[in-house]
């Protein structure tokens, strides 16, 4: 069994599954049918056939093009492999593409994209609908036959929310023998429904006497018809059954006695005639049908090899001829398919015939050349050949992983024996490896642990290096750096392929970020883009280009970075649609941020929302990271340049279900802080000063276990908070902790520079040579690194008063003007020296310096925008100013705080 890598999901895909049957030659007319389905197609989104085994579900669904014409017919064969969502939807895939070769180009692209395809079933049939749209092509009919074998919740998700938004040209027909768990109510009330049921499909006395006295040419009167009529219930398999009985009955006497003993048991009729028409057949022809039960399709040299028949293609062709419950499956009769019916008697006969030793070795034969893998593992878990099954799990399993096919990887393994499963490891590894795709971080270190274990007790290096690879990515999650170095140091000496390379390195790049080594963080990033650029494996490309994002460009060379990423995955992708876009995209973001390069972060943003909403988004329990974090970069963005309204539509967005939710999921804790501080900024500058309060509530206690760079983010919204409520020395106090903890770790300036906050601060408390040390220091980093996005990621307000302050002591005066010149700000000239402090008499205060200038501006009658330009503060800070004048003056209003200055001799 090859275990070559295939990540397309459609090499798992038996094409038989996606061709209709072909009509066998006793197939007889049924017009009013075929009118029902005429009628059904064109004024209904979906045609249900529900109706018992041998009803002739799929027969009648194979004549819609004959109902229909000019209707194209999407098939889809279903069988209990099929109940895992990945499955499901590549044949769905699959059977389109029998109609038009490149369908489904954007929601494949997806499917190979995603991790676990189970929890975004809606978002996969979201971008399968765009799809069907964008190809527009005429009606075609795609039939989903014996859905009845799926369970899987997901699937009926997507199906109901696919019929929910079905193009017009397309219309879905299912055959089931029970009714599906469909909005099948809502579809009948709003008649978006056509129903084929048990009444509709069985034969009337007409048609049985045309199919036994027409096609075979008996001589059933039409009181026997009425008879069989009574006891078959017009059951169109048990006619078949009647039909080859009666083929073997030469006299008409016999054919009567026959009908009667029909007509007269007790017996279940279904029982009664498989029985019948199983006596007529001898024992090499039982012995035939038994052994090839197994099998899902029959081929000459399939059933030789399971059946162990050199005869094995003659006695095929006899079967066919015969119509011994068989489908067509190819034009040239070559592959046949036991009806379902047949099968399931047969399979039944089987067992009871079987103490379970004949049905293993057949399976066992039937591993040997079946061609599809998810198949051929089946057959091997049904032999009970539990080490070979083992092994073929642990060779195909990453590949499955890779391809979304995480529900039949689980089912595999519940189907192991423990005792089995425990010596190989790398099913662990694999399970492991599934729960962190989920984000099921300690069911991951538990899996990958027993994973390990196993490996150190086989000696296998390079599986233990691999699953501690994996294991310390868990570890990082739960900011266990100590154990996870250690892993780390061991594993990085393993022999790991591509992807798990590339994880260990990205492993290590996040514990460089947060342990505060952004040198070997940077050297683990550059030597992951090395290796991602060598190979062409998509697991590596998708590892390291959704998780080098926003949070590594404050490292050295960031931005530098990402655009050597970009260019790597745009030579990759070339023009393949893919969710990988989105992630580059809003990767640039970060970059054309730090850059300062303002419109080109403004359209790279929004261009990774328009490819997320192109593959729909996402439905995961866990955080959709991109439209997250680019809609609060946007809603920041535009807010902090005046664009309140513009900004807000990004956050009504992301916050507008319930209470406590994002995108209306729940924030989970050690993500709150990087969620919830963008929010807390953007309420803080349009002085939303309540919602801003009640957001630092949240995450003012600290949780056992969170980020590094929470407690930075916390200090940093208490020194804003602070400075709202005018408490200068807590605000400075507050920032000059957090821009310590952005010295040892660079990636919290993602969230915006301490040092801008701290500078406004010192100024506000009248401590200019403290601000302006602090703002020459940081000019002067910014642009020596070349990154003056860094500073201009703060609020309009805020930063334009630093820069004009450092303009007019001349600190990084060139610098600080081409930044006033991007935001689009003059500098209006050089600030004066601050006056001395000033007494008042009546009240017993002193006026600071700064409330004497803003005292003499109102004197000259200057608006709160006016004092702000001429002082390089913010107006949030002139109004703090006014209003301790007017408690210091004992006045009430600005003009009878003038009225004051006048008395008091102010000039």
């Amino acid at each position: 069994m090859s275990s070559t890598p295939h990540h397309d999901p459609l090499t798992w895909i038996v094409q038989t599954k996606v061709q209709p049957p072909h009509a066998s030659a006793d197939v007889i007319e049924r017009p009013r049918l075929l009118a029902a389905l005429a009628r059904a197609v064109p004024t209904h989104r979906l045609t249900l056939v529900s109706a018992p085994a041998g009803y002739g579900k799929t027969t009648l669904l194979t004549a819609l093009p004959q109902a229909c014409r000019d209707l194209a017919l999407g098939w889809l064969a279903l069988d209990t492999d099929d109940d895992d969502p990945a499955h499901f939807l590549a044949g769905l895939i699959a059977a389109l593409r029998r109609v038009k070769p490149d369908f489904g180009a954007t929601t494949l692209a997806l499917l190979t994209n995603l991790t676990d395809p189970a929890t975004e079933m809606r978002r996969l049939i979201g971008v399968l609908i765009n799809d069907l749209i964008a190809a527009n092509d005429a009606p075609i009919a795609v039939v989903l036959d014996d859905l009845h074998l799926i369970s899987a919740p997901a699937i009926y998700l997507g199906l109901d929310y696919l019929i929910e938004r079905l193009p017009p040209q397309v219309h879905l027909a299912i055959a089931t023998r029970h009714d599906p768990p469909l909005a099948l109510a809502r579809l009948r009330a709003r008649r978006q429904l056509a129903e084929l049921r048990l009444a509709d499909l069985r034969f009337t006395p007409a048609e049985m006497g045309q199919f036994l006295n027409g096609l075979f040419a008996t001589t059933v009167t039409g009181e026997q018809l009425r008879s069989l009529d009574a006891r078959t219930e017009g059951w169109a398999a048990g006619m078949s059954l009647i039909a080859g009985a009666l083929r073997q009955i030469d006299a008409d006497a016999g054919r009567a006695t026959f009908l009667a003993e029909v007509a007269a048991s007790d017996r279940h009729i279904a029982d009664y005639l498989t029985e019948e028409v199983w006596r007529g057949e001898d024992q090499a022809t039982q012995a035939f049908l038994l052994d090839t039960a197994i099998l899902d399709d029959l081929t000459p040299a399939n059933c030789a090899t399971v059946a162990d028949r050199a005869d094995a293609a003659a006695i095929l062709q006899t079967i066919r001829r015969r119509n011994l419950f068989v489908l067509t499956l190819d034009p040239a009769g070559e592959t046949l398919r036991y009806h379902t019916f047949f099968r399931d008697f047969l399979r039944r006969r089987l067992a009871e015939e079987d103490s379970g030793e004949r049905r293993r070795v057949l399976h066992r034969r039937a591993a040997t050349i079946e061609a599809d893998r998810t198949r051929a593992i089946g057959h091997l878990l049904a032999a009970e050949a539990w080490d070979e099954a083992a092994a073929a799990i642990g060779d195909i399993g990453a590949e499955l992983l890779a391809s979304g096919g995480r529900e039949t990887l689980r089912h595999w393994l519940t189907l192991l024996p423990a005792s089995v499963a425990q010596g190989y490891p790398r099913l662990a590894l694999l399970n492991g490896i599934a729960a962190w795709d989920r984000w099921d971080v300690l069911g991951a270190r538990e899996a990958l642990t027993e994973a390990r274990n196993g490996f150190i007790a086989r000696n296998d290096p390079a599986g233990r290096g691999e699953t501690e690879v994996y294991l310390a990515s868990a570890l990082v999650a739960l900011a266990e750096h100590d154990s996870a170095a250690g892993l780390l140091a061991t594993a990085v000496t393993a022999p790991l392929p591509p992807a798990a390379r590339v994880q260990l390195l990205l492993n290590r790049a996040w514990q460089g970020q947060q342990t505060g080594d952004p040198q070997g963080a940077n050297a683990a990033l550059d030597e992951a883009l090395t290796i991602a650029e060598a190979t062409n494996d998509r697991r590596t490309l998708r590892i390291i280009a959704t998780q080098l994002q926003g949070e590594f460009v404050p490292l050295p060379g960031g931005p530098a970075r990402i655009a050597r990423l970009g260019r790597l995955v745009e030579r990759h992708l070339a023009d393949q649609e893919s969710p990988l876009r989105a992630s580059i995209a809003a990767a640039r973001t970060w970059q054309h941020l730090w850059r300062g390069e303002w419109e080109a972060a403004r359209e790279s943003g929004e261009h990774a929302l328009a490819i997320n909403r192109k593959f729909g988004g996402s439905e995961q329990p866990t955080l959709d990271v991109i439209t997250v974090t680019i809609s609060l970069a946007l809603a920041r963005w535009h807010t902090f340049r005046g664009q309140s309204e513009a900004g807000e539509r990004y956050l009504t967005a992301l916050f507008g279900g319930p209470p406590g939710t994002v995108l209306g999921q729940p924030i989970t804790p050690i993500w709150a802080t990087s969620i919830l501080y963008p929010l807390a900024r953007v309420r803080l500058v349009q002085e939303r000063y309540a919602e801003a309060r009640a957001i630092y509530a949240q995450l003012a206690e600290p949780l056992e276990q969170e980020r590094p760079d929470a407690a930075i983010v916390r200090a940093m919204l208490r020194g804003f908070l602070a400075l709202a409520d005018r408490k200068d020395e807590e605000a400075i106090a507050a920032f000059t902790a957090a821009a310590e903890g952005q010295r040892r770790l660079l990636a919290a300036r993602f969230y915006g520079l301490a040092e801008l906050p701290l500078s406004s601060a010192y100024l506000a408390a009248g401590r200019t040579t403290a601000a302006l040390a602090t703002l020459q220091t940081t000019l002067h980093e910014y642009r020596s690194n070349q990154t003056p996005g860094a500073l201009l990621w703060e609020d309009q307000a805020l930063l334009t008063p630093l820069l004009k302050l450092a303009i007019a002591h001349d600190v990084e005066a060139p610098f600080a003007a081409e930044l006033l010149t991007t935001l689009g700000t003059p500098n209006t000239g050089a600030a004066t020296s601050p006056p001395a402090s000033f007494f008042v008499p009546q009240t017993g205060a002193t006026l600071t310096p700064r409330e004497v200038e803003v005292l003499r501006l109102l004197m000259r009658d200057a608006d709160n925008l006016t004092i702000a330009d001429e002082l390089f503060i913010s107006i949030h800070t002139v109004k703090r100013h006014v209003a301790n004048l007017l408690a210091k003056l004992d006045v009430t209003s600005r003009t009878q705080a003038v009225n004051r200055a006048h008395e008091l001799g102010l000039s």
